[in-house]
């Protein structure tokens, strides 16, 4: 569940100098995204309609986090 709104998250890694999506922000959403998709996987073998829920979970959240990397290097873009 996100915590933070975009607005939060871009006045917070624009005032510290961080304009783009760093390498390590695409890696941990592209990290997680592997993740639920590997945890879906394991549930569809196991039968477990939590894990399957969990891992779909963890691909949306993997995908929100790209949108707002996304949103925030377009604002940026417009700024400069």
């Amino acid at each position: 569940m996100l915590k933070m709104t975009l607005q939060n998250i871009f006045e917070v890694n624009y005032l510290a100098g961080k304009p783009k999506m760093s390498i390590e922000d695409r890696m941990n959403a592209t990290a997680k995204n592997i993740e639920g998709k590997m945890q879906e996987a394991a549930a569809e073998i196991t039968g477990d309609p939590k894990d399957k829920a969990e891992g779909k979970e963890k691909q949306a959240e993997a995908e929100t986090q790209h949108s707002i990397e996304n949103a925030k290097d377009e604002i940026k873009k417009a700024i400069d």
